[in-house]
């Protein structure tokens, strides 16, 4: 029972790690957007206040966003840390077993007359360990298989705003890097 429990422990540790890590990806992205918003919205503000409006709002969408991530990472973090502290627990009453097991397996070899059920004992915990290992590694087999996640983000390939203004800065960065050619080919003749 408790190599069962230890087992689904440290499967639920790595599931929780991976998903933390999602999670702290989806934040930086989000991060990364609200900035790419704000500084849009400040670009355009004197020019073109409408998109900068358009650009505000999406903004606080992306804050929106970003604030259920931030939940949903405290939780995940306090979840991970509970799990890794139920693990060492139980590791080091694991650990406090087998020791006991090891101080009555030494007491029980000093006695001839139960050396028969010495040898049955050992081979059943020996057992019981060859089976928890194959557990361990069949649950890590399964958790290699994959972790989806269920947030939403904001996809700039879906939203045409986002697109016009990925396609207005990409040009920009064209024109800045074709005036440079032209100027270095001028200054070449």
């Amino acid at each position: 029972d408790t190599l069962r429990v230890l087992a689904r422990l440290r499967t639920q540790q790595h599931r929780a790690q991976r998903r933390t890590e999602q999670l702290e990806a989806q934040q930086r992205k989000l991060q990364t957007q609200r900035d790419c918003w704000h500084t849009r919205a400040s670009t355009r503000s004197v020019s073109n206040p409408d998109q900068a409006l358009q650009c505000l709002k999406r903004r606080d969408q992306t804050d929106t966003q970003l604030d259920g991530v931030n939940r949903q990472l405290s939780e995940h973090q306090a979840l991970s840390e509970q799990i890794t502290h139920n693990l060492e627990r139980l590791e080091q009453r694991l650990a406090e077993l087998q020791n006991r097991r090891s101080a009555l397996s030494s007491r029980e070899a000093t006695s001839s007359a139960l050396a028969n059920a010495r040898t049955r004992e050992t081979d059943n915990i020996d057992g019981l360990f060859d089976r928890w290992e194959e557990t361990v590694i069949q649950q890590e087999y399964q958790g290699e298989s994959g972790y989806a996640t269920g947030l939403g983000s904001v996809d700039h390939n879906s939203d045409p705003f986002a697109e016009a203004f990925d396609t207005q800065e990409r040009d920009a960065q064209l024109r800045a890097e074709l005036e440079a050619l032209q100027q270095s080919r001028q200054q070449d003749e």
